[in-house]
């Protein structure tokens, strides 16, 4: 549970004294969080573990600078987090410069042991083809299972954009996988 308003203010106040014990406290109440974003949009253990570290020294460097996070904390590491897997996939793409795989390029014998690995690949490729600020919406949305108004509250949003982003996402996903599947 995340501490109410005074108690977060503390927290940090303490953590931009260095305190381990809020450093600790800071750390065990987002890494999950972060973590299990980063997860869902690489569907990657160790980059996800490393990406969720990065994330976590950023959010104590900018506590150093700043009490002040627009958007509030939570707000902040969404955005900081996003940013962070953006720049990885377009490291990614980069190095490898290819457009992110199709299910055509997954070998065969990957994707047949079982339907349920199979249908996960197929929804990770789907996934993945999506526009950025789609993912970012559904890794929220999903992963980190926000409301509507959590999720307006955390990016500044309002809840009728993304009522109509939710909509336009799922739909743009269904469509990715029924090409897959008719295909």
């Amino acid at each position: 549970m995340a501490p109410n308003t005074s108690e977060l203010e503390e927290l940090l106040y303490r953590a931009r004294l260095m305190d381990p014990l809020a450093l600790g406290q800071l750390h065990d109440q987002y890494y999950p969080q972060i973590y299990r974003y980063i997860y869902f949009r690489l569907g990657n253990e160790l980059v996800s573990q490393e990406l969720t570290d990065e994330v976590i020294h950023g959010m104590f460097d900018q506590i150093q600078k700043s009490l002040h996070f627009k958007n509030g904390l939570e707000g902040w590491l969404l955005k900081i987090t996003a940013t962070h897997v953006q720049a990885y996939i377009r490291g990614i793409l980069a190095v490898n410069k290819q457009d992110i795989p199709n299910e055509e390029n997954f070998p065969a014998e990957e994707s047949t042991p079982s339907d349920t690995i199979w249908g996960l690949k197929m929804v990770q490729n789907a996934f993945s083809q999506l526009l950025p600020d789609e993912q970012h919406f559904l890794a929220m949305r999903f992963a980190l299972a926000l409301s509507l108004d959590d999720i307006a509250k955390k990016t500044g949003s309002k809840p009728a954009e993304l009522i109509a982003l939710q909509f336009h996402s799922l739909q743009s996903l269904r469509c990715l996988l029924e090409s897959v599947g008719n295909g």
